[in-house]
């Protein structure tokens, strides 16, 4: 698959900067970004990470999972607010 993207100054530089630091070409590094993505199935497939393992993951795939941690328990945490209160006999 052929990519084009548009790049600003600012964001060309940055690539320039970090594929030179390196030492791969523009479009190498562009790949290995790309390349080191999670598979959605890593995130999404409840698979659970001891706090050992978290910190041994990528940073990118590291947020990404925490991230997507953070969401499902949010959308949990709704879930159990939105169920009626019930009182408690005595």
């Amino acid at each position: 698959m052929t990519l084009t993207i548009e790049l600003t100054p600012e964001a060309e530089e940055r690539l320039s900067r970090a594929a030179r630091q390196a030492g791969l070409t523009e479009e190498d590094f562009a790949r290995s970004l790309i390349d080191a993505l999670p598979e959605p199935t890593e995130i999404s497939s409840g698979r659970t990470y001891t706090a050992r393992e978290l910190l041994k993951l990528p940073a990118l795939e590291r947020k990404r999972y925490l991230r997507s941690a953070a969401e499902q328990a949010d959308r949990e945490y709704e879930t159990d607010l939105a169920l009626p209160v019930r009182a408690i006999p005595g």
